[in-house]
Parts: structure tokens; C-alpha cells; sequence
């Protein structure tokens, strides 16, 4: 069934619903025969038995029809069922990637208009970004033959080397895509006149912590640390969990770094 085939069932739904608010003025009986239609589910073909299943085992077909907020919710609902069978007949590693997605925010990239020319994405990079979140195998270019970290790669883009590439910390996507957020955030800082400093290895003399940017605030003399975290749910101590509850990798990230700042104490910080 095609995404048209299963929203026009909800919108031919829909729009009676908008109109019996105003058929009982004109044709009381009319609009108790539509109400009636709509509840008689014995036909799994007809659009009352599809309506009926997204309910709840409390709730009516003909008081939904009559309130037309939750006709609107109708789609969602049933959009929602459909992704969750998904879920549940994929792999643990698709689970996780479909979860992600549903996040808020997780697709803002692909509607956001770069302020700059610096914040665009490259077609390569739009292409990559892209297959990951469909789902679609991502070749490398044949210049990329081994992570930083010393492993040695498949230029076909074997999926171990996929999800290596793209979680390994010494290496690969996360540490060039760190540098480039902070960069993002240096220059972002700059254009408003926001003296800062990336990276400050004096920062905490007590500990090898440093934030990657701290801005100093010299009107009222405090300074405001930022680090930049980066999650996929891809990587070994989060895949489990990302499987099957979403949003589990950014939680675990914020509370790694809450816990790595937690037993800093500094004067003016």
C-alpha cells in the first residue's frame, strides 16, 4: 500500500468528520446513518474496521469521528503503528537508526538554509549523511583505506567498518566531526564579538579535564564552558539499549560528561 493509498483513508474520514459537524442542521438522519456506516467494522475492507484497530478497547469509532481534533491524530497514530512493526522486525542495529530518527530535531539538517558557505554540507557529504539515514550502504572513497587509529579499512564499505568509521574515538567520523562542530562554534562565538579560548589545558590544574571552548563573560566576570559530546547509537556500550529506547545514547553522552565535570570546583567558573 502505497503512503497515498493509506493517508486518503484518513482523509476521506476526515473531511466527513468536518462535515457532520454541520449535517445535523440540514440532515439529522443523514448524519446518524454516516455514524452508523462507520462503526459497522465486519468488512476487514472497509474503513471502518482499519479505523476501529488504532483505537483503544475503550474508546468508540463514532465519538472520534465526531471530534475532529482526533481526526487529525488519526495519521499519526497509524503512521506510528506502521513504524513500530518496523522496529520490531528489524535488526537490532536498524532498530536503533529508525529510533534515532524519530527524535526531535533528528531531521532538521535536511530542511535548514546555511547562514553560510562554511555551514553547507559538500554533495559527498549530503550523499553519506543521507544513506545512513535511509538506511542505504555507504561505499568510501578509495582514498580511505585506514582510520586514524591504525585499522585498516575496506574501501567497499564492509558494515564492520561502517560502524567503525563511525563510532571509533581515536579516529574516523567522531573526531573529525567534533573538531568541525567546535570550529562551527568558534566562529559562531567570533562573529558576535565573544572573546574565547578552545581547548584551555590550564583550565583545571587538579585534573586533565578541559572543556572545548571556554567563554569568557567580562561584564559580569563568570565564564561559560562548553564541550561538545557526540552519540551514535551504533557504538558497542550503546547499541543495546538503543535498540530499544530512543534517545538512550545522547542521555548516556550528557551523563558521561555531567559525571567528568561533577567534582570540578573552581572560583569565577
Amino acid at each position: 500500500m502505497t503512503l497515498l493509498q493509506t493517508v486518503s483513508h484518513f482523509a476521506f474520514l476526515s473531511s466527513w468528520g468536518h462535515s457532520l459537524q454541520e449535517l445535523p442542521n440540514r440532515f439529522s438522519s443523514l448524519a446518524d446513518h454516516v455514524r452508523t456506516l462507520l462503526s459497522n467494522c465486519k468488512e476487514k475492507r472497509s474503513i471502518g474496521y482499519q479505523l476501529d484497530q488504532l483505537l483503544d478497547d475503550d474508546k468508540d469509532l463514532s465519538e472520534v469521528v465526531s471530534n475532529t481534533k482526533k481526526l487529525h491524530r488519526l495519521t499519526d497514530t497509524n503512521n506510528q503503528i506502521t513504524v513500530n512493526a518496523l522496529i520490531d522486525s528489524s535488526s537490532q542495529k536498524d532498530a536503533a537508526r529508525l529510533l534515532s530518527l524519530q527524535g526531535k530535531g533528528a531531521g532538521a539538517w535536511l530542511s535548514a538554509v546555511p547562514s553560510s558557505k562554511k555551514f553547507a554540507l559538500s554533495r559527498n557529504n549530503f550523499i553519506s549523511a543521507a544513506s545512513m539515514r535511509l538506511g542505504i550502504p555507504v561505499s568510501f572513497p578509495e582514498w580511505v583505506n585506514k582510520c586514524d587509529c591504525g585499522r585498516t579499512l575496506d574501501i567497499k564499505g564492509s558494515d564492520a567498518d561502517r560502524i567503525h568509521l563511525l563510532t571509533c574515538k581515536n579516529g574516523g567520523g567522531p573526531v573529525w566531526t567534533h573538531d568541525s562542530m567546535m570550529s562551527v562554534w568558534s566562529e559562531c562565538l567570533s562573529s558576535v564579538h565573544l572573546p574565547h579560548k578552545c581547548e584551555p589545558r590550564d583550565r583545571y590544574t587538579h585534573s586533565n579535564n578541559r572543556p572545548d571552548i571556554l567563554v569568557y563573560d567580562l561584564e559580569t566576570g563568570s565564564n561559560v564552558e562548553l564541550d561538545v559530546a557526540l552519540a551514535h547509537p551504533w557504538a558497542s556500550d550503546i547499541l543495546p539499549r538503543a535498540a530499544t529506547t530512543g534517545g538512550s545514547a545522547a542521555m548516556r553522552r550528557e551523563q558521561i560528561k555531567e559525571n567528568k565535570y561533577a567534582q570540578e570546583r573552581l572560583p569565577g567558573g
